[in-house]
């Protein structure tokens, strides 16, 4: 007799047709260990459905069961979709298969969590957050399966906002290397600017809650550096280019926002756009802060 995995293959490949057999080998084999019907055939359900309907089963009872199996179908219907995206946007030689070193309980819970997507946009982005954990098993916090779950589209617009306020931050050393600090959302005490995109006192607060940024309310986060090391810092924004003369101590304001890990995560697949106005924005704050800067027109 065949072994649950191996049917569950065969299942996979059945649904895949003959151009995909070979794709879904590895990945159908992974989830199908949590999900026994990933793979399931659309015609296996209606075939289903089918029997149901001639059956000597009470009228009620039938009813019920046709509407779990079409509920059961659809969410089938969404991982399968999500495991597709997976493996196409995963960096080729991931491994998908169950010693891949992704973490059982983890992607139990976050393919489980997944059947409810259903939306085409976001199941990219949960694809992509899937192909990103087999590639580097164990990188993304558990917390992003809650915030996937619980964010609603006003709250995933303003945070893609927030995503798009991420300035380069460059520092040169003191032998003229320039070395990169990473990205960095700067935002300035004063965002009416930014309220047309969707950002506010209240929406800033409820991504706090729900994880995917930290709000402060009280004062700037504060990136120290050691001038010494590195008399130069640059910040760069949809290629506009400052370059920071001077700044208190070794103390660099850069605004009431950070993102979490989780956020971090996240925002590596959320599409970032241009604001026009932030750059001027961020240069203002800047200047309010006390901080010197000259623009820089070559690129670094």
């Amino acid at each position: 007799m065949a072994t649950q995995e191996e049917m569950v293959l065969e299942m996979a490949k059945a649904a895949a047709g003959s151009a995909g057999k070979e794709s879904v080998n590895k990945l159908a084999v992974a989830i199908g260990g949590f999900f026994p019907f990933f793979g399931l055939k659309h015609e296996a359900v209606s075939t289903y459905v089918e029997d149901i309907q001639k059956s000597d089963l009470p009228p009620e009872t039938k009813m019920m069961a046709i509407a779990n199996a079409k509920k059961t179908y659809k969410q089938l219907k969404n991982q399968m979709a999500i495991a597709e995206i997976a493996q196409n946007a995963a960096q080729p030689g991931t491994d998908f298969s169950l010693q891949s070193g992704v973490d059982d309980e983890w992607l139990e819970r976050f393919m489980d969590s997944g059947k409810f997507v259903s939306d085409e946009e976001v199941q990219l982005l949960w694809g992509n957050i899937l192909a990103q954990e087999f590639e580097e098993p164990n990188s993304t916090p558990p917390s992003v399966i809650r915030i996937l779950t619980e964010i609603t589209p006003p709250y995933a617009k303003a945070f893609q906002t927030v995503c798009s306020l991420m300035c380069d931050i460059l520092m040169e050393n003191a032998e003229g290397e320039i070395v990169c600090q990473g990205v960095q959302p700067i935002l300035p005490t004063e965002y009416e600017y930014l309220n047309k995109h969707g950002i506010d006192f209240l929406r800033l607060t409820e991504l706090d809650k729900l994880g995917l940024i930290s709000f402060s309310t009280s004062g700037p986060y504060i990136l120290k550096i050691d001038k010494e090391e590195y008399p130069k810092l640059y910040l760069r924004y949809e290629g506009k280019q400052i370059c920071i003369t001077q700044y208190r101590d070794k103390r660099f304001r850069t605004g009431s926002v950070q993102l979490t890990e989780a956020g971090l995560a996240i925002a590596r697949f959320v599409e970032h756009k241009s604001i026009p106005e932030h750059f001027e924005a961020v240069c203002n704050y800047l200047a309010e802060n006390n901080v010197e800067w000259t623009e820089v027109t070559t690129q670094i």
